[in-house]
């Protein structure tokens, strides 16, 4: 395995979570979060506030009357959402770049990265179950990985040593360096379990990983179905993340159809 923290550590220097996110998920991380907390958090961050506003007055969610206020806002929106549009904010810029080393196109990770997270938002209604609102985030950042191995590569300066390197990259790295980042953010634990082990939920150690895992284990698979394809390590919808979300195959298809309908308004809300 190559030296990950030292890769981590790199992609560390270069990316920062505004503290307003990294709050906000540390808050809906609780079993006992306030609603209160959540608008005065959004608040204190003016570009946050605008996109928040854009989106809960926008066609993809809907609503008879103009939203003025933050906390009507996110009661319209909702926290997964919200959550899910703070950090997107934050690193944007940085995921749309062209992972050449992966031979993947420009804007192709942030794509995927947004369906992702657009399918746990529609998960609820054609799941048993309902996904955290740090399961967004999560879904978000499962393959931020890729970024960081990307920059890593492209700053070697012999092709012949960049070929050995990528061929060396072991199976899962990407989502182990993923969580290390996520980890360097403060981000909650459970949310960089689920994105270390998205490929393999049930190894995520706390139970609280593990469901978040199933989700973005499910966002992955569901992205590429909608159009929004990541070439490198696709994930499985196996039948242990079936059975934990209660989702049949009817279902995955009615949540993938929803997802793709709704993908273009949502990359253009939040670019």
């Amino acid at each position: 395995m190559h030296d990950l923290e030292s890769i981590a550590a790199a992609a560390m220097e270069l990316e920062a979570l505004p503290e307003s996110s990294i709050r906000l998920t540390s808050i809906m991380s609780s079993d006992d979060w306030l609603i209160g907390d959540v608008v005065h958090t959004i608040q204190h961050d003016q570009a946050l506030t605008g996109r928040l506003l854009k989106l809960a007055n926008s066609a993809a969610v809907g609503g008879s009357r103009a939203v003025e206020s933050v906390g009507d806002a996110v009661m319209r929106v909702g926290t997964g959402p919200v959550l899910s549009l703070a950090v997107a904010s934050a690193v944007r810029d940085s995921m749309t770049e062209r992972l050449a080393s992966f031979d993947e196109a420009e804007g192709s990770l942030w794509r995927h990265s947004v369906a992702a997270a657009l399918i746990v938002q529609n998960a609820g209604k054609h799941c048993d179950v309902l996904p955290p609102p740090e399961c967004f985030v999560a879904a978000l950042l499962h393959d931020i990985g890729f970024l960081a191995l990307d920059r890593w590569l492209g700053a070697m300066q012999c092709p012949r040593e960049r070929r050995q390197a990528k061929g060396a990259i072991e199976t899962g790295e990407h989502g182990v360096l993923a969580g290390m980042i996520a980890a360097g953010w403060q981000l909650p634990t459970a949310v960089q379990e689920a994105i270390v082990h998205h490929h393999d939920p049930l190894e995520a150690p706390s139970e609280r990983g593990r469901y978040l895992a199933h989700f973005v284990c499910l966002a992955d698979c569901g992205a590429r179905v909608i159009g929004a394809e990541f070439s490198p390590e696709p994930s499985r919808l196996g039948r242990e993340t079936a059975e934990a979300l209660g989702l049949t195959r009817a279902r995955f298809d009615e949540l993938c159809a929803e997802s793709e309908a709704g993908l273009a308004e949502i990359l253009e809300l939040y670019s």
